[in-house]
């Protein structure tokens, strides 16, 4: 992620300079994040990842979500 230094009109990159696991909460797993400005809390959780599908046939072609495989997701708390 990068922030915008208002006063350089410049693009800054962060940096982490430090990582910090907490304790999972059940299926849920919290991570600290640090720089030399911020910290930051993420959730990482287990959740379905889902793709658009077309259905064929005689029907209105509605748009249908469709489970494709299950992985982290990254939530800034």
């Amino acid at each position: 992620m990068r922030e915008f230094d208002q006063l350089r009109s410049v693009d800054i990159e962060e940096r982490i300079q430090a990582i910090t696991w907490l304790e999972p909460q059940g299926k849920t797993q919290f991570v600290a994040t640090a720089n030399s400005n911020k910290v930051k809390l993420w959730k990482l959780s287990q959740r379905p990842l889902k793709k658009v599908v077309r259905s064929a046939g005689k029907e209105m072609n509605m748009p249908k979500l469709q489970v494709v495989e299950e992985g982290l997701v990254p939530t800034l708390k």
